[in-house]
């Protein structure tokens, strides 16, 4: 009897129907399938923070390099016309190519005018032809 029971037990049980491993698959793709997609928006949103970043960093050190140089350097580099009256920088609008194309760099300097000894340094850097950066600053002559 013992045997039989042995027997009868081994019988009865049964391995994965096919519905089950259908069902079973179906939820292994939905939960493979949205780890993917989370990890490919982890890795767009950093390459955008990264764009960004070198953006910043540009417009910085444009910048700073702007504020390197003699104030009459300045006004004689950057200037597209001047005030025949007060001999100071109307505006300026240079716009640079990075080597790569992928970084445009657009100096503007204005005189203020409440101090002809002050200008205004505007440089935006636009990347991925939508996205920009704006950076200013002001530069005496003093």
């Amino acid at each position: 009897m013992n045997i039989r029971v042995r027997i009868l037990r081994y019988h009865n049980q049964r391995g994965f129907g096919l519905l089950e491993v259908v069902i079973a698959t179906a939820i292994l793709g939905i939960v493979g399938g949205s780890f993917a997609m989370a990890m490919s928006t982890g890795i767009l949103g950093a390459d955008k923070v990264s764009k960004s970043r070198t953006a910043m960093d540009l417009a910085r050190s444009q910048v700073e390099y702007i504020k390197t140089l003699d104030f009459d350097d300045v006004v004689a580099t950057y200037n597209t016309g001047l005030d025949d009256d007060e001999d100071t920088v109307e505006e300026a609008d240079i716009t640079e190519h990075t080597p790569d194309a992928e970084y445009d760099i657009d100096v503007e300097i204005d005189d203020m005018p409440a101090d002809p000894d002050l200008l205004g340094i505007t440089v935006t850097v636009t990347y991925r032809d939508d996205d920009t950066v704006v950076l200013e600053s002001r530069m005496s002559n003093r």
